[in-house]
């Protein structure tokens, strides 16, 4: 059993100044199993236990357990939708254990610690006060795959609460609990071998739900969000009968619409702001002349119900020499392996302007969670890949 600590979220903290930390690494370090799922398919339970500061963490535990219970639900059914990729001989299936709540022993699987962090646990993480949650985990069974540690979450008062004035007060007793709900999804996302993803962290689906700054940016004072538990966004695959916003800019008069997509889609002269959304096979193309204004429908395309897809792996996995779980795998190679892949789908149609009797044909890209869409065409006779690039 090799003993050492990681921290999965770091980026969950938040920091207050540039010079508490100068020195800072762009990547070239061996991750090797760091980023590994700290359970697959060899163990099939799970024991976890709540610790909890009860004076100051504001939850009562019944609603802590609850909302872990949603969100461990959550993890299971996206990977259950998501074909596990097979390659060199090996397969591996995450988030198909049973999650048992016990008491809280030294060899507890997983700890959830509410508002709580014990001496030792201070000392490795640095000042609490600037991380609004982190999975840290403590020890990892190279020869089982098997990882232990715990996820924590800050209090609402008391000297661990969060030190910034830009987070919304009470945020986990708040909102039917929902930003509890998703910080916890968040951070067991990593314990499920997720890493943090590159790109915005607004939003509720994919990139968003496991970029660095999520945590963040759910607490903040000024957002305003209703979350319904039964009905969270898909993380691996788009959910085609939800509305998705595929494109919504504004362009300035120094970097104006482009003459192909202004005459693609029909756009007026002088109105500067472009949104297309789809649903259900139906791609709608608004605009309107500043972004304060209502954006005013301008065309649509009913689009192939199939396309095509893309995939790109979503968690990679570092076996060992020494693990045991996969007999097959090639010990000499380099140890890497890939779990669960995103989808992006690719589809075809007609676009019909309102404005005129012009129908041309369009492809169209649905936004993947850390990838904006795009929308390509014919105009005139020439292929444009991403017409509002001009390209």
């Amino acid at each position: 059993m090799r003993k050492l600590i990681i921290l999965l979220s770091l980026a969950s903290a938040i920091v207050e100044s540039p010079v508490r930390a100068a020195w800072a690494s762009g990547g070239g370090e061996l991750f090797r199993d760091a980023q590994n799922p700290w359970f697959v398919q060899n163990t099939a339970q799970v024991n976890y236990c709540i610790l909890m500061d009860e004076e100051h963490f504001g939850v009562d535990e019944s609603t802590i357990d609850r909302n872990i219970t949603l969100a461990l639900d959550y993890w299971k059914q996206e990977f259950a939708r998501t074909p596990p990729v097979t390659g060199d001989r090996v397969k591996i299936v995450v988030a198909t254990q049973k999650f048992v709540k016990t008491s809280c022993h030294n060899s507890t699987d997983l700890v959830f610690q509410m508002g709580y962090l014990d001496g030792k646990q201070i000392k490795e993480i640095g000042d609490p006060t600037h991380y609004i949650s982190t999975a840290i985990r403590t020890s990892y069974d190279s020869v089982h795959l098997k990882g232990r540690g715990f996820v924590y979450l800050a209090p609402q008062t008391g000297p661990l609460k969060v030190n910034d004035d830009r987070l919304v007060p009470d945020p986990w007793s708040r909102d039917n609990n929902g930003r509890l709900l998703m910080v916890l999804i968040h951070e067991l996302g990593h314990v499920f071998g997720i890493p943090h993803l590159s790109g915005s962290a607004v939003g509720f689906s994919g990139v968003a739900t496991m970029s660095a700054g999520f945590p963040e940016w759910i607490l903040n004072n000024k957002l305003q969000i209703g979350i319904d538990p039964y009905r969270l966004p898909p993380f691996f695959q788009l959910d085609e009968s939800q509305k998705v916003t595929i494109v919504d800019r504004c362009y300035d008069q120094d970097d104006q619409i482009n003459h192909a997509a202004r005459t693609f889609f029909d756009i007026p002269n002088h109105w500067h702001c472009i949104k297309a959304s789809y649903q259900g096979g139906l791609l709608s193309l608004y605009a309107s002349r500043e972004y304060k204004d209502h954006r005013e429908l301008i065309g649509t395309a009913t689009l192939d119900a199939k396309g095509r897809y893309t995939i790109q792996d979503a968690i990679t996995i570092w076996l060992p020499r020494e693990q045991a779980v996969f007999p097959n795998h090639d010990a000499e190679s380099s140890g890497y392996v890939f779990s669960s892949w995103f989808f992006q789908t690719e589809k075809k149609g007609i676009y019909q302007s309102r404005r005129s009797p012009s129908k041309r044909p369009i492809m169209v890209t649905l936004p993947r969670y850390f990838v904006e869409g795009r929308i390509g065409g014919v105009l005139d006779g020439n292929l444009y890949l991403d017409l509002l690039s001009g390209i």
